[in-house]
């Protein structure tokens, strides 16, 4: 093969690779941000704030925030089971810290 068959080959296989059909990512106006000031997985503080938080993962319409990437690290990689309990104890923070000013 010549050089320009190569060239002309690779290009095309690449975008043949794009235009697989994905899934469009979330956008955050789809989100709900929970709000949760307690880490769900070290039950510590969020970083950054509530309304803010710096770590955070999207997971079922929801946003959570986490105190480090550990944590959300552990979020991310748990099994729907265990996300839907974390999912639960952020919403308990949410809700237990509601008209408290961080």
């Amino acid at each position: 093969m010549t050089f320009r068959a190569i060239c002309v080959l690779t290009v095309t296989l690449a975008l043949l690779a794009g235009c697989q059909s994905k899934p469009a990512p979330a956008s955050s106006r789809d989100v709900q941000l929970v709000g949760n000031a307690t880490c769900p997985v070290s039950g510590k503080p969020v970083g950054g704030t509530a309304a803010a938080p710096t770590f955070h993962s999207d997971y079922r319409g929801h946003r959570v925030g986490f105190m480090c990437p550990s944590c959300k690290g552990t979020f991310d990689s748990a099994d729907d089971m265990k996300k839907e309990d974390l999912l639960r104890k952020a919403l308990d923070s949410a809700e237990k810290n509601k008209g408290v000013r961080r």
